[in-house]
């Protein structure tokens, strides 16, 4: 292949590798969260042992009247705002609490989703898990009300009955202890007990707890939200008889990392060696903004591949300073951009510079 035909077919290259960069990754997310359709294999697959994925049952949780809350236990559900009581009532009892998760290098430790069993049946399909008018958050495009709202990074299953419970709680010891947080000075330490006793399901400090509430023998379960803050949408799994079998929060589209870190394995197995690159301080504060790249002669002393990276836009008086230049590696660049990785075994005097459809286009050989 020609340097001519590795500009043309950078995108095709791309493609074929399958690579997602960390920012397409947070993009395909958010779409996956926003979702009102949950697909049953792609949730499943979460809760199988398999590679970077894994499951743990990490408690229960009361259920006196059947009126299933949920919501943000650390924002809005002692205070009894923005979380819907579900139109649908299960059975009154106790129902244990399963969370996916996911390990991967870049990304970390993440619960992909959880969900509360309400029998030991399989979901072969899901639905919309509606909540009722007068507790709903917001309206679907369909006008039917859905979803809930994260402000805290936790999410739980609670029983309508038991958020009174709750709510109580809170309200009793903000008056014993005014200027205290009570997650800082009530929850911390029991989210670390947590950590301590699960270290390799959950990360340091703790993402999940199983806890009763104080002077009753109800328990609720708290768990963390993926990646954080953000609104999101509960589902009902029913089983082959039609029957509800499940309740499911999705947090993390669990395929989309796995593709990423396969296409960042890959890289890093394929990366060129020394495997590191001067780029200008103006392209790091965005590196998505990279406009122009050429590989020059490698500095001696410094683990230098001689490539060279850009904003496009940096004036000569601005490079002439070498505070404005740092040593970067090229892995940390192609995670970011993908389209760079096809590029790197392109020979001393190569340019590329990015046209108006995002394309690297083979410039020069000098």
């Amino acid at each position: 292949m020609g340097l001519n035909d590795l500009g043309k077919n950078n995108k095709k290259t791309e493609e074929n590798s399958n690579f997602l960069s960390i920012g397409e990754v947070f993009a395909r997310n958010r779409e996956y969260i926003s979702s009102f359709g949950a697909d049953a294999e792609k949730i499943n697959g979460q809760f199988i042992k398999k590679g970077r994925r894994d499951t743990m049952r990490i408690g229960t949780v009361s259920c006196p009247s059947g009126k299933l809350v949920i919501g943000d236990p650390l924002a809005y559900i002692g205070t009894g705002k923005y979380s819907p009581e579900l139109e649908i009532q299960v059975s009154r009892g106790e129902y244990p609490v399963d969370i996916s998760i996911i390990r991967s290098h870049n990304f970390g430790l993440r619960i992909c989703s959880a969900r509360l069993k309400i029998s030991e049946g399989r979901a072969v399909r899901f639905e919309l898990a509606r909540p009722t008018e007068n507790t709903a958050v917001n309206k679907g495009p369909d006008g039917g009300w859905t979803g809930f709202p994260v402000d805290a990074g936790m999410a739980a299953f609670m029983d309508a009955a038991v958020c009174k419970k709750y709510a109580s709680f809170i309200d009793e010891w903000h008056k014993k202890n005014p200027d205290k947080n009570y997650y800082d000075d009530y929850f911390a330490e029991i989210f670390a007990e947590s950590y301590e006793k699960t270290p390799d399901f959950q990360r340091k400090g703790g993402d999940f707890i199983e806890w009763t509430i104080p002077e009753t023998q109800y328990k609720t379960t708290f768990f963390a939200t993926g990646f954080g803050d953000g609104f999101y949408q509960a589902f009902w799994g029913y089983d082959e008889k039609g029957e509800i079998c499940e309740l499911v929060l999705p947090f993390v589209d669990a395929d989309a990392i796995d593709t990423a870190e396969n296409g960042f394995e890959e890289m890093e197995r394929r990366m060129i060696q020394p495997n590191g690159c001067l780029a200008t301080k103006k392209l790091m504060e965005n590196v998505e903004n990279l406009g122009y790249l050429y590989r020059g002669n490698a500095v001696k002393n410094v683990p230098d591949s001689g490539w060279r990276l850009f904003v496009g836009d940096e004036d000569d008086a601005y490079l002439a300073d070498n505070d404005n230049i740092e040593v970067v590696p090229l892995e940390y660049i192609c995670k970011i951009v993908p389209a760079v990785f096809p590029l790197l075994d392109s020979p001393a005097g190569s340019a590329y510079y990015k046209n108006q459809n995002g394309e690297f286009v083979f410039e020069k050989k000098a």
